[in-house]
């Protein structure tokens, strides 16, 4: 099976990252998706109509965890 691994390199202070990734206000602006919170998930709905869903496996703050629900094409499952 093939694998794909995307890292990102963020220069921005631990605090400011575990916002970006937890605040719904910071994930819109980030994927430029109306987002929708609710209890330990994210629902992303892109403006041409891809939608994610994903559920919220970890969240401390030094590690935070997604996992994809629902999504196009081989996204589910995806963490």
């Amino acid at each position: 099976m093939t694998q794909i691994q995307h890292e990102l390199k963020i220069h921005a202070p631990r605090a400011r990252i575990f916002q970006a990734l937890t605040d719904r206000a910071a994930l819109e602006r980030w994927h430029g998706a109306k987002v929708k919170e609710t209890e330990r998930e994210w629902h992303l709905e892109y403006p041409n109509a891809t939608v994610f869903r994903w559920k919220v496996i970890e969240s401390s703050p030094t590690r935070i965890t997604w996992r994809c629900v629902e999504g196009p094409g081989q996204a589910i499952g995806k963490e």
